[in-house]
């Protein structure tokens, strides 16, 4: 499992907490009930404990396949990975990507300066993950290569400023078309934050219908 450190609304980050703590009372009423069923069981049938043994680990076994399958999701990653999975086919991301090549330190090119009061830890196999990351940089690497250079062009810091405000204000500083080319262009990127909010407003979205 890997963890993605996702910024997002506060409001979001509780309505996912909220859903996911009923889903997690919905798992734990179906794990009561198995565990009642194997109660009876063990008396009626007078299971041995190697067997009684063998009867909850098929229990375990069956509750993390439910897990993966989606129909119980009482964990974030249960809750929000089959809808990843799903956003991914949607948008024709599941195909096979070449690996992540490194990159430098610091903020990419592209990178939302919006200001998120929320945080949400999202584990995701490690699969799953790799395919978001690759995706991700693969879908955004022609916007990426455009935006390095405008930014060779108009400065180097990630905001698009100049190295000194004096250039500005002679002219010599991005124009507003050249400001606008900029925000299409980060427009175009995606990072697996951006891409995992989407995801956990289609979740949300599919709990309320």
């Amino acid at each position: 499992m890997r963890l993605f450190n996702v910024r997002c609304d506060q409001e979001k980050a509780e309505l996912l907490a909220d859903a996911i703590a009923a889903e997690r009372a919905r798992e734990k009423a179906w794990l009561r009930q198995r565990r009642d069923e194997l109660a009876v069981r063990v008396r009626a049938e007078r299971l041995t404990a190697g067997q009684r043994g063998a009867a909850e680990r098929a229990i375990t076994a069956e509750l993390e396949q439910l897990r993966i399958d989606g129909q119980l999701r009482g964990t974030r990653s249960a809750y929000l990975a089959p809808v990843v999975r799903d956003l991914l086919a949607e948008r024709g991301w599941n195909r096979r990507f070449k690996p992540v090549p490194a990159r430098r330190r610091g903020r990419p090119w592209g990178a939302s300066d919006q200001g998120f009061q929320g945080r949400v830890g999202v584990y995701l196999p490690d699969d799953l993950a790799d395919q978001v990351e690759r995706a991700c940089y693969a879908v955004s690497a022609p916007a990426l290569a455009k935006l390095e250079r405008w930014h060779d062009r108009h400065g180097d810091h990630w905001r698009g400023h100049l190295h000194s405000p004096d250039r500005a204000r002679t002219g010599q500083g991005p124009s507003t078309t050249d400001l606008a080319t900029k925000q299409r262009l980060a427009d175009q990127v995606w990072n697996p934050a951006r891409f995992l909010r989407d995801a956990i407003d289609k979740a949300l979205q599919m709990t309320e219908k």
